[in-house]
């Protein structure tokens, strides 16, 4: 059984997870709070800061991050950073389910559309600025659900605070 279940708040390390990757990427001081020593929860998590590094460093090329069964076993996801009017990063957007579920289609897809979800928040941010409407994480961003897999639906946002 795979389940991604957590609670508003919930607390991943930051290492392990697709969101988690793509705010080191893009947060240069979240570095400074990340322990030396990293924790090893699955055989493919990573636990060296230099293949972490690595890792994130892709992140502005692709636009997305991943994570395949590095917090779990049989759980892949992906992230895209979630940028406020100003261009600061605020949040990461993520897709994930079973990895055989993801598979067929491979995390390069689904990477590519959390980045058009997280391009399209930003742009209804960007209006909600321009009409004086404060913005929040929270921006309607709809992803249809016939190009999700079935029992792939979890979307979550993670703050950067």
């Amino acid at each position: 059984l795979v389940s991604a279940s957590g609670n508003i708040g919930s607390r991943w390390a930051v290492h392990a997870t697709s969101s988690g990757k793509a705010l080191l990427a893009t947060r240069p001081e979240m570095w400074e709070q990340l322990p030396e020593t990293l924790r090893r929860f699955t055989a493919n998590t990573i636990v060296s800061r230099e293949a972490l590094k690595q890792q994130t460093d892709s992140v502005s090329t692709l636009g997305y991050a991943t994570a395949s069964e590095e917090l779990e076993e049989g759980y892949s996801a992906v992230a895209a950073p979630l940028f406020n009017p100003m261009g600061e990063v605020e949040g990461a957007l993520s897709l994930g389910g079973p990895t055989a579920r993801m598979a067929p289609r491979g995390l390069e897809y689904f990477g590519q559309l959390v980045v058009q979800a997280a391009t399209q928040c930003f742009r209804t941010k960007l209006k909600m600025a321009k009409r004086g409407v404060p913005g929040t994480l929270n921006c309607g961003v709809k992803v249809g659900a016939r190009i999700i897999p079935r029992r792939a639906r979890v979307l979550s946002l993670s703050s950067a605070s």
